[in-house]
């Protein structure tokens, strides 16, 4: 037997061992092997996508990540949305952009794809001995802002727009670089959609207003990182609301304090 790779409460669940997916909770098992990579643990959810930490083939035996599309998002538009992330990113090859490496089909017809394995968030780079989270100071922060910011011009200087820029898309690769991730959301320049506000593609505490009204540009993904750092610098978002009402009307009328007033 086998354990699924649910981390929630109840999850774990025992199935057979030539299993790949849980028919109860949709995670994939322990153990499995999908076009020969070992699934080894679960590394979090992307923006419609379960990531997991996987061993390629030998002889080179790599750690990699696998993201796979959640059965709960398989429609056509989601499915469209993860091939033209495998497609977007095998195109942006940057330094500063977490490389796609391969793609391919569940059994069930679920795709996925197999990225860079980058162990930490820029979260993770600002913690206390305690392994508590603590702000930056802008002498540690700025290195990696630049990389973002590289990535960023590419990713523009290409036709596109990120449109999900935020602390947990800024990934610390094995050699200490910053890695741009999570293209799922990516936006083609010169597109145009009326976006309800409830249609609105991105993350609340991140987003522009023209991002809000689905007009995004190439300084929403500006704003974005100004953000990140605003966060990164006092340790909360300009913005702290609930509700994705009172979220549109901040980023809209208010002005924020100071990150130093934090």
């Amino acid at each position: 037997m086998a354990r699924c790779l649910n981390t929630r409460p109840g999850g774990g669940h025992e199935n057979p061992a030539n299993a790949v997916v849980c028919p109860r909770c949709d995670f994939l098992v322990q153990g499995a092997h999908i076009g020969g990579y070992e699934v080894l643990s679960f590394i979090g959810a992307g923006s419609y996508g379960h990531v997991y930490k996987v061993r390629e083939p030998a002889p080179l035996g790599r750690i990699m990540a696998l993201k796979v599309l959640r059965f709960d998002q398989f429609n056509e538009k989601a499915l469209g949305n993860f091939f033209d992330e495998a497609r977007r990113i095998a195109d942006l090859q940057h330094p500063n952009i977490l490389p796609v490496y391969n793609f391919g089909k569940l059994e069930d017809e679920r795709p996925y794809l197999v990225m860079e394995y980058a162990p930490q968030t820029i979260y993770d780079l600002f913690r206390r001995d305690d392994g508590s989270r603590r702000v930056a100071y802008a002498e540690e922060l700025v290195p990696y802002m630049r990389q973002a910011a590289d990535a960023l011009s590419f990713v523009h200087q290409n036709g596109l727009i990120h449109q999900d820029v935020k602390p947990g898309n800024l990934l610390i690769g094995r050699s200490g670089q910053l890695l741009l991730s999570d293209f799922g959301t990516t936006f083609y320049l010169g597109m145009q959609t009326h976006a309800s506000l409830g249609e609105a593609t991105g993350t609340a505490a991140y987003m522009p207003p023209e991002q809000w009204q689905g007009n995004p540009r190439r300084d929403s993904d500006q704003y974005a990182l100004a953000v990140s750092c605003y966060e990164l610098l006092s340790g909360r978002t300009p913005f702290v609301y609930r509700r994705v009402e009172e979220m549109w009307n901040a980023h809209f009328n208010e002005l924020p304090s100071s990150p130093q007033q934090w």
